[in-house]
């Protein structure tokens, strides 16, 4: 190629009528070859740049993790029976109190109309009892009697102890004899003692009353228990939804006979579900409850859902060596599913205007960083500290200022030192 230069140079120099100054031709010569060499040395690179700016990065936490239902429940059978009526299947949407089935309840009413009478007899027997002094009619026979034992002793011992206490006046003064006043002081002990005995069998009639108003107490509250059960019993032939939501599983058949604690039907509520994961001893310190979080999984797309930190176990997994964490999510498009797999991404750190990189900016040679700047026509290779990472930009902690140029695209010629020029 030099040579070829050479000869072009000289047979126009020639043909100029230059010919016969060969000084000139070989300085002529030798200035051609110079410049030939110098564009050959030199090596332009094109590369796509970028100004250095700052950005809000977010230091975030990934988890694996489960979605299940917030409410999940077996429903079963309270009491022994046999199913009579059928009225949900699988995937059965029903409210709160909507009936699932119907045992049959000849049985349980019988015994529920038996226990309202009983309470209504024992209501009865303590309203009479209580009440004997209320009217007259009603009153309580122990009492009545006492009552009227009490009266005629007290009206014998009144009468005699008037004429007891004149005779003893009379005695005294030696008036009558000894026979006479031992008479009438007989007759006055013995009416004290009948009185004092009537005192005594009032009082105790008395104290029957409450005894017997007690016993009533009892009797009432024993039929009222009773009533209670059986009220019971006859509500749970009624098997109904104790929430708003789906059923999952029916494991009852119409005819089939129950006990209690027989298992019907599964009910899920899947308006809300929960994200279930676990922290690690290095993370659950900076995770709170309340803190807002997104959901994705593969099954979604590129959809996220955000949720928030419902709870956080206390107390370690020692299966998974984590701490359980529920995330609340709402599944109002019910697009999540019982046992689906997700990813949970928890901010857990954030920066504010921190100098930002692109990552195809980035190279790494043995466990170091670099990036290239473009300084005047010049690439400048520099080794930079990475921080947080976020999408498509490396938070640069040192190596970089703001307003710099930075090399974003280039091909494997690049050094430190190579002409470049932004495309």
């Amino acid at each position: 190629m030099k040579r070829l230069l050479i000869i072009l140079v000289v047979i126009s120099m020639f043909l100029s009528g230059c010919g016969g100054k060969e000084q000139a031709a070989i300085q002529g010569d030798k200035a051609v070859e110079d410049g030939a060499e110098n564009i050959l040395d030199e090596e332009i690179i094109y590369v796509k740049t970028g100004i250095v700016h700052t950005r809000n990065f977010d230091k975030t936490l990934s988890l694996p993790a489960t979605i299940e239902p917030k409410e999940r429940v077996i429903i079963s059978s309270k009491i022994n029976g046999t199913i009579k009526n059928i009225f949900v299947d699988i995937g059965s949407k029903i409210k709160q109190g909507e009936s699932l089935c119907k045992i049959d309840d000849i049985i349980y009413r019988i015994q529920y109309e038996k226990a309202d009478t009983a309470v209504k007899s024992a209501v009865n027997t303590l309203r009479s009892i209580k009440d004997y002094d209320k009217n007259d009619d009603m009153k309580f026979q122990g009492i009545e009697l006492a009552e009227s034992q009490y009266e005629t002793a007290k009206i014998a011992y009144d009468n005699t102890v008037k004429t007891y206490n004149r005779i003893k006046g009379l005695y005294g003064e030696n008036a009558i004899s000894q026979s006479d006043y031992e008479t009438i002081k007989g007759q006055f002990d013995l009416a004290k003692k009948q009185l004092d005995l009537a005192t005594t069998n009032l009082n105790q009639a008395k104290r029957n009353w409450e005894f017997d108003v007690e016993a009533a107490e009892i009797g009432l509250e024993a039929a009222n228990n009773d009533y209670k059960l059986a009220k019971e019993n006859l509500e749970y032939t009624n098997v109904s939804a104790p929430f708003s939501g789906i059923i999952a599983e029916r494991k009852v058949s119409i005819g089939e006979n129950v006990g209690v604690g027989t298992p019907m039907f599964t009910l899920v509520n899947t308006d809300s579900m929960h994200a279930n994961s676990g922290l690690s001893e290095r993370d659950v310190m900076m995770v709170k409850e309340g803190q807002r979080v997104m959901v994705s999984s593969d099954t979604l797309g590129s959809k996220a859902i955000e949720g928030r930190v419902a709870a956080i176990s206390p107390v370690i997994d020692e299966a998974s060596s984590t701490y359980p964490i529920k995330v609340l999510l709402e599944n109002k498009d019910n697009d999540l599913k019982g046992g689906m797999f997700a990813t949970i991404e928890i901010i857990v750190d954030s920066r504010q205007n921190a100098i930002a990189a692109a990552k195809n900016a980035v190279i790494n040679e043995n466990g170091k960083d670099y990036v290239f700047i473009q300084n005047g026509d010049k690439a400048e290779k520099r080794l930079v500290k990475l921080g947080y990472s976020q999408n498509d930009y490396y938070e640069i902690l040192e190596g970089l200022k703001e307003g710099e140029i930075v090399i974003e695209s280039f091909n494997d010629k690049l050094e430190d030192g190579s002409t470049v020029r932004s495309k």
